[in-house]
């Protein structure tokens, strides 16, 4: 089994001129996401948040080799505790495992994954 780590730091204050804009949440964020991130009092923390996960997801598969993964590919979500995961929605030709952790404060975002391949 081998592994790929990534992670991705974002200030929140980018996101804020975006958590409005149709054309950017639909590059970045599916259906789901947006609804999430929507529902929140501060919606850009959130999507802040989504798009340091994606590009940490993005990294990690990146070590292990798998580059031709995009954010449409991968969807987070969360549990009912709240605790992020993710799944990837493309097809692969081989079994993976994805943990992240994500987080954010008033002025910044961050996302930590951890990819394993067998």
């Amino acid at each position: 089994m081998s592994f790929g780590v990534g992670c991705d730091v974002e200030e929140i204050s980018r996101f804020e001129k975006y958590a409005a804009k149709e054309e950017f949440l639909k590059q970045v964020c599916l259906p789901s996401e947006k609804e999430y991130c929507q529902s929140k009092a501060r919606p850009q923390q959130h999507l802040a948040a989504i798009f340091c996960g994606k590009e940490a997801v993005i990294k990690a598969l990146g070590n292990l080799e798998i580059d031709n993964i995009g954010f449409w590919d991968i969807e987070i979500s969360h549990l009912a505790n709240g605790c992020p995961q993710v799944r990837i929605l493309k097809d692969m030709d081989c079994d993976l495992e994805i943990k992240i952790s994500l987080s954010h404060c008033k002025t910044v975002a961050m996302a930590q994954v951890v990819a394993f391949k067998s």
